[in-house]
């Protein structure tokens, strides 16, 4: 009688330890956005110079998280050497290193893509070590941005990585012109549904 009530203990514990870290973490992500929000919208902060464009950043719009949107993909560093001209929406360029290869799997599918290392954000004494990953998929143009959406991965510390495509963002061109966004390359369209993460921006809701 006893153990099978110190079992029931244990996996009420556990069920409830795992609610728990779900909404910590729900709550973390609604908190970002709400913080990058607030980034657009202050003056001293926001990218648009024009108190109008920050006046009608009314809301940003994203799916609802969902832990399913987590990914573990196999990291495959390049060796930090081979630099690439990347266009960018204003018909510019920037340059970017090939870091890492990420394999993965999302609808049955596998799926090899390429994450970056900005070759100007590395020169700058506080870089981090993060590795930017820009992306299309199956939802581009429809119900997230046309120019395709970026993830920013924590600087790799093993043999896998975290895709948290909850966090997916839209860059500045999103939300209006004066920007030079980089355009994601073919090879990192992604042919799912990823329905994650910030969805396309509408000024007028």
């Amino acid at each position: 009688m006893h153990k099978h009530l110190f079992a029931l203990t244990l996996f009420f514990v556990a069920t409830f330890a795992t609610a728990f870290g779900q909404d910590d973490y729900k709550s973390t992500v609604l908190k970002e956005r709400q913080e990058k929000l607030a980034h657009l919208i202050d003056k001293e902060t926001s990218p648009f110079k024009s108190k109008k464009d920050r006046k009608r950043m009314k809301a940003l719009h994203h799916f609802d998280v969902s832990e399913d949107f987590i990914i573990e993909a196999k990291y495959k560093p390049l060796g930090g050497k081979d630099t690439v001209t990347v266009e960018t929406s204003a018909q510019t360029q920037k340059q970017f290193i090939r870091y890492a290869e990420l394999h993965f799997e999302m609808e049955d599918k596998y799926f090899a893509i390429t994450a970056f290392q900005s070759v100007r954000a590395a020169k700058k004494p506080d870089y981090d070590g993060s590795l930017f990953l820009m992306f299309t998929d199956n939802t581009t143009g429809n119900s997230t941005y046309g120019g395709g959406r970026y993830i920013d991965i924590p600087k790799p510390t093993g043999e896998t990585v975290k895709l948290d495509f909850n966090r997916a963002y839209n860059p500045y061109c999103a939300y209006g012109g004066g920007f030079y966004c980089p355009i994601p390359p073919a090879t990192n369209f992604i042919k799912a549904e990823i329905t994650a993460g910030e969805k396309n921006y509408d000024a007028t809701h």
